[in-house]
């Protein structure tokens, strides 16, 4: 009877654990999604996710794992004690500690994404190697290499408080493509945009000069990759006034967790035409807030909205949908341009139709003379062209040279050289 009851016992632990604990395949995935069943996880997908579905049907898949905990240290939430303010129409806040987070609990939208950005700050510094992958539609990958090093000086172990608002020391140098080889980028990052806006500085290995580059703010492109602008590095990185934020609501959704083995096999195993190789990719159920980002009014940038999914548990942004000015996914814009070539060929043939009905003579005549002048219209293109690219590159040259003159004007006067950069500027005018 001793030995039944242990035997009954035994079964019963083992019938728990296989009900509470998630079923995980012999890959380490919970389960699968792929076109066949995405419709059943449709309400858990982001945007992004169902159109990837829809334009790879057939090599597109999710595979979700269990859950990785990840909650705030220790440390940080102890920081973290109560809601700091957002003041400056929410350019900037003030907050209890620095290296906190700001607001440990979000009433809102823009509390989600100061928590997202201000999340890197909990540390002291960051040393990051980093590489960008580019892949065209023939399947040609370009890569961007960059070494980046952030301190930030008001984390507790290093000041203790936010002095002048300076929140990020940021120094960024390309290793790769060679087109931005040993560009190197410095930039002063405030918490209030609003009152102290972010001042950068780049040195360019070609003419071996520092200058301001105040355009390292909102879509301005990356040196590593033509996909991505500065405010979207890291996610968000930046001043928050071109939109209106909205908070969509906190539910829990499949979304794209730690992947391991990208970094350890060849980017040809790991990228695809379309998309990233899905056995490289781990997802999981994460509970998020849906925060969107609408263009406001009188603005400009090159994403007309965004929507990010922030995590409940640590504020980071694990996903973003990104739209154009027509409301579409940016990654739908050459299916959109074609659709527009084919409309206008059709209007071109109706117009010639139209012609023809109204007077075919006239449009006979129009179709044989139009194409006779053709020939001097393309010889006369062909001179305008070179003369306006030589204007072009010699007014760039000129305004170059000025622009380095004015920013540099301290340094002229510091060091007596007014003379040399007269005669600098009578040689380029006389070239």
């Amino acid at each position: 009877m001793k030995i039944q009851s242990i035997v009954k016992s035994l079964l019963t632990a083992f019938a728990l654990v296989f009900i509470f604990i998630p079923n995980v395949n012999a890959d380490g995935h919970a389960y699968t999604i792929d076109s066949s069943n995405m419709s059943q996880y449709a309400d858990m997908l982001t945007e992004g996710e169902k159109k990837m579905f829809e334009a790879y049907p057939d090599t597109y898949k999710i595979n979700v794992g269990p859950a990785v905990a990840c909650s705030l240290p220790a440390d940080v939430a102890a920081r973290s004690t109560s809601n700091g303010t957002m003041i400056n129409n929410n350019e900037g806040f003030e907050a209890e500690n620095s290296g906190q987070i700001p607001f440990p609990n979000p009433t809102d939208p823009q509390h989600y994404i100061w928590n997202a950005r201000m999340n890197a700050g909990t540390q002291s510094n960051i040393m990051r190697f980093q590489t960008i992958s580019n892949v065209d539609s023939s399947g040609n990958i370009t890569v961007g290499e960059q070494e980046t090093n952030i301190i930030f000086p008001a984390h507790e172990t290093n000041v203790g408080k936010y002095e002048d608002g300076l929140f990020a020391l940021f120094m960024q140098k390309n290793n790769a493509p060679a087109r931005v080889k040993g560009v190197t980028v410095l930039v002063h990052d405030y918490i209030d945009s609003y009152e102290n806006p972010r001042r950068a500085w780049s040195y360019s290995p070609a003419t071996r000069r520092v200058r301001r580059a105040p355009d390292i703010t909102y879509d301005t492109l990356v040196n590593a990759s033509p996909l991505i602008v500065v405010d979207q590095y890291g996610t968000f990185n930046g001043a928050q006034d071109k939109y209106n934020w909205e908070l969509k609501g906190v539910k829990k959704m499949i979304v794209a967790g730690v992947s391991e083995g990208i970094s350890d096999n060849p980017l040809e195993t790991t990228h695809g035409v379309g998309h990233v190789n899905p056995e490289y990719m781990h997802y999981e159920e994460k509970e998020v807030a849906i925060v969107h980002a609408t263009l406001k009014d009188g603005q400009r940038h090159l994403y007309a909205s965004r929507t990010f999914y922030v995590t409940t548990d640590a504020f980071y942004i694990v996903s973003q949908d990104i739209y154009d000015g027509q409301g579409n996914l940016m990654r739908n814009a050459v299916s959109n341009a074609l659709t527009g070539m084919v409309k206008d060929s059709l209007t071109l043939l109706f117009l010639v139709a139209v012609m023809f009905e109204k007077d075919w003579r006239l449009a006979v005549i129009a179709f044989v003379v139009f194409p006779l002048a053709v020939f001097p219209i393309i010889r006369i293109g062909k001179r305008t062209r070179k003369i306006s690219t030589f204007a072009l590159s010699e007014l760039g040259r000129f305004t170059s040279r000025l622009n380095e003159v004015f920013q540099g004007a301290r340094h002229v006067k510091a060091y007596n050289m007014e003379t040399y950069e007269a005669e600098r500027t009578d040689q380029l005018m006389n070239e």
